[in-house]
């Protein structure tokens, strides 16, 4: 019997509305590839690109809630480029939904945890995992 593979998501968080009021240490321990910025809007396309080429099977971004955003346009800014990105994704025959973006606020992370395990359920419903190096 083949062990179930876990993908592998990297999952950007915006410092201002996921986990900034809870133990960040525990946090990292919890949710593999973690990286909270301080504004999800200046994520820039290359790097998650670059996440895709690395290995990465999908990308969840974690994003203050619409309208809320503490540098008052990242919000807006991160979900057209992530609208344009998927649009690239699947002209590179790379399902568009391994990329996501979910607006909300958890200031104590709990439930980062669960966000993210929801979007591997749904990356498994997707067909075959990506390759390294993929043509992304």
């Amino acid at each position: 019997m083949m062990a179930e593979r876990h993908p592998a998501i990297i999952v950007f968080t915006c410092n201002f509305g996921w986990g900034y009021q809870g133990d960040r240490e525990s946090l990292a321990l919890a949710v593999a590839n973690w990286l909270p910025v301080t504004c999800c809007g200046a994520i820039e396309a290359e790097q998650i690109l670059e996440a895709f080429r690395s290995g990465a099977d999908g990308i969840l971004i974690l994003a203050c809630p619409r309208g809320e955003c503490h540098y008052h346009e990242g919000d807006f800014q991160i979900y057209k480029r992530v609208q344009l990105l998927k649009q690239l994704l699947a002209a590179h025959r790379i399902d568009p939904e391994r990329l996501a973006i979910e607006f909300g606020r958890d200031p104590s992370g709990e439930a980062i945890s669960a966000r993210v395990a929801g979007f591997a359920r749904r990356l498994g419903q997707l067909d075959a995992p990506l390759a390294p190096g993929g043509d992304a």
